[in-house]
């Protein structure tokens, strides 16, 4: 007997390791704390028993609750003892399927396997079972996880909401809004709403309750606040049709569609043109534009270097030549230089054409 041990010291280390451990599987490499190798005496017993040589004062084992003359694999014990440690650490036995320990060993995995692997180990189940924070079905915990979470967020899109309509007076938030904070709202409650379960059901109620202003109003309102932010910014109300607001508003679209209702709403379009750039015909605008720095280049006596403005007066003598431009057009170009004093006869010349070759 290893270090004057007889069978009953052993026996009582055994039942101080069941106590501890709640099984009596004592891993290979186990020493006692007074460096007894009791898990090398284990397995020498078992091979003893499997091969008919087990002495017969190691028949009192027998007698020892827990006891089984089988071993069980390594990676079994391997991975309740680091369990153990974690719950020791962390004070419950809910794992992370991720988490790996220090040494490499994927702890969460390993109980991922416990958890929903068959029960082929009744004691193993027995010490799991015991374990505070121990789930037989994951999914369960993590739906009401999951809700919890939930509940949370859709509060936080609540409060939001609530802020957004009392700034601007609705509740119908733009798909591309973003708050100051950098929380995309738009798409966060347009995902919220399309959502088909009844999981956010209880927020859209909420949102719906809110007060709501009337579709027209809102544009109105909306598109005249978003265009004063656009000249306080770039100094004019030279918007391009394409152009989309930081929040997701159309700025663009709502000027085109204001420019085709001139004359419904007086109010309005007296607001637009006290505007600084503001114009109801934003292509002729371009084209006066144009005209001046034609001229003003041509009287500073200077060759005109811009290649934009030069394929510009190209254009505009192509098409006096094809007739496409209207008898005041022809007009200012003649007076600005733009129209070389002889033109080339055309057969499809029209009466715009033929006014351009008596001027």
């Amino acid at each position: 007997m290893t270090m004057g041990y007889e069978i009953d010291d052993v026996i009582a280390q055994l039942e101080a390791f069941r106590v501890a451990h709640w099984h009596l599987y004592v891993p290979t490499h186990y020493r006692c704390a007074d460096g007894f190798q009791l898990g090398r005496w284990v397995m020498r017993r078992r091979a003893e028993k499997r091969r008919g040589r087990l002495h017969p004062r190691y028949e009192a084992l027998d007698a020892v609750p827990g006891w089984d003359w089988e071993s069980v694999d390594g990676r079994l014990l391997d991975g309740l003892l680091r369990l153990e440690a974690y719950v020791e650490r962390y004070g419950t036995a809910w794992v992370p399927l991720r988490h790996v320990c220090d040494d490499g060993f994927r702890l969460g995995v390993w109980v991922r396997n416990q958890r929903n692997g068959p029960k082929r180990h009744p004691w193993l189940t027995e010490i799991l079972e015991r374990m505070p924070g121990w789930r037989t079905r994951r999914r369960a915990w993590e739906s009401v996880q999951q809700r919890a979470a939930d509940r949370l967020m859709d509060a936080e899109i609540l409060r939001r909401v609530e802020a957004f309509q009392a700034a601007h007076g609705t509740t119908q938030v733009p798909r591309g809004y973003v708050c100051e904070d950098g929380f995309r709202l738009g798409a966060v409650l347009r995902r919220r709403r399309a959502h088909v379960s009844r999981r956010h059901a209880e927020l859209l109620r909420a949102i719906e309750a809110l007060p709501d202003k009337p579709v027209q109003e809102r544009v109105r309102e909306d598109g005249l606040v978003h265009l004063w932010a656009y000249v306080q910014e770039h100094r004019a109300a030279d918007v391009l049709p394409s152009y989309v607001a930081p929040d997701g508003f159309r700025l663009g679209a709502w000027i085109a569609n204001r420019r085709r209702r001139r004359g419904e709403d007086s109010a309005i379009d007296a607001v637009l043109e006290a505007l600084p750039g503001w114009t109801w015909s934003p292509v002729e605008q371009a084209f006066l534009k144009r005209v001046c720095e034609f001229e003003r280049v041509m009287s500073n006596g200077r060759a005109v270097k811009s290649r934009s403005l030069r394929r510009w007066a190209r254009e505009q003598r192509r098409a006096a030549e094809e007739g496409r431009l209207s008898l005041a057009r022809v007009e200012r170009l003649r007076a600005a230089g733009v129209l070389a004093l002889q033109l080339h006869s055309h057969p499809a010349r029209n009466v715009c054409t033929r006014a351009v070759q008596k001027c």
